[in-house]
């Protein structure tokens, strides 16, 4: 696998690239064939990353099979709603599954973003079933909560040391307001991005803590357009057709920049703006993954940017299928995709 370089690097690199030159998408072979697996760990979406001392990457996931396949299909099989790999160079260690279990009985975890700084700390969304569910699977979210834990080496896990349940997920009849989209770390302050859904409409919304304040509800504000709030539902929308998972990173030049992906359809975009309160540009189109198509949904794309080589940036985005006999069928369908994206412009990173 190519050594990767620390974010700060890449920016480098591009500050001295030259002439801005078209944007390119690259395949990322050396990524996505370590998740191309048969035996143990064989698929999963979510794929959130962060880096670890040591030159050595935590990948986080949701939904995650594990067991056999044989001959693409998946055989004795366990499905466990959280994971997470830890990858060194060419080796990954898979730690115990789940991760993490909601302490008061009800549902699962699916794992959103954080931060690693010396533990982990992330938020979680906590889904529970419902007979309509989206696209018939059957689920709905009931609950957010906060994690601190602990990387363990023997055995190899993930150690929660405290849960936190947040109040920032609430419904008000078609409307949901819910928030872990994305983390972003900048000085004093952790950013984190949410998703307002207004009917089939999904708003980004913009809250604030101190520094390691994730898991502490009062110390949470939110941005209104002018001002940062207590009231989460008076926040205002930063952008429309926003992901319910994406990725937020500043450019060289200042600016930020949010990769996600649009609904089901396998668009993965891009959007820029000068500051995280915007005002944020029109859509960039970056992939049109070729898998999605028919009963093959594509969704939840985001960046690694402490992921670069040769002045690219890593995407990852999630394939999965409406028919969940394909799911078990075709094992190969369900697992992250990874590409390379060039941007051409260092106006972008």
């Amino acid at each position: 696998m190519r050594r990767v370089r620390l974010t700060s690097l890449c920016f480098l690199f591009l500050l001295l690239s030259g002439a801005a030159q078209a944007q390119r998408v690259i395949p990322a072979p050396e990524f996505e064939s370590q998740f191309q697996r048969t035996q143990g760990w064989t698929g999963a979406d979510g794929t959130y990353s962060y880096p670890l001392p040591g030159n050595r990457i935590l990948w986080s996931f949701s939904d995650t099979f594990f067991g056999a396949v044989e001959a693409g299909k998946r055989k004795n099989f366990a499905f466990l709603n959280n994971s997470h790999v830890v990858q060194k160079g060419d080796s990954l260690t898979f730690l115990e599954a789940p991760s993490f279990v909601p302490p008061d009985g009800k549902g699962w975890f699916w794992m959103w973003d954080g931060v690693y700084d010396g533990e982990f700390s992330a938020l979680l969304g906590q889904f529970d079933k419902e007979e309509s569910g989206v696209f018939g699977f059957g689920f709905k979210q009931v609950g957010l909560w906060h994690v601190r834990a602990e990387l363990k080496s023997s055995p190899p896990r993930l150690e929660a040391l405290e849960y936190q349940k947040l109040p920032f997920f609430e419904r008000r009849g078609k409307e949901q307001l819910t928030f872990g989209v994305a983390v972003f770390r900048e000085g004093a302050w952790d950013y984190i991005l949410g998703a307002h859904d207004q009917g089939v409409k999904r708003h980004a919304r913009l809250a604030r803590v101190p520094r390691g304040g994730l898991g502490k509800a009062g110390l949470w504000r939110f941005f209104d357009g002018e001002r940062w709030v207590r009231d989460p539902w008076a926040g205002r929308s930063l952008f429309s057709d926003s992901s319910m998972e994406a990725s937020l990173h500043k450019t060289a030049q200042g600016s930020y920049v949010y990769i996600g992906s649009l609904a089901t359809s396998g668009r993965i975009v891009a959007r820029r703006a000068p500051s995280l309160t915007g005002p944020w540009s029109e859509l960039k189109d970056i992939y049109q993954a070729p898998e999605a198509s028919g009963e093959v949904i594509v969704y939840n794309a985001k960046a690694h940017p402490h992921l670069c080589s040769d002045r690219r940036i890593l995407i990852s985005y999630n394939v999965n299928t409406t028919s969940l006999t394909r799911v078990v069928e075709e094992a190969d369908i369900y697992r992250p995709r990874f590409f390379w994206w060039d941007p051409g412009s260092g106006d972008w990173f």
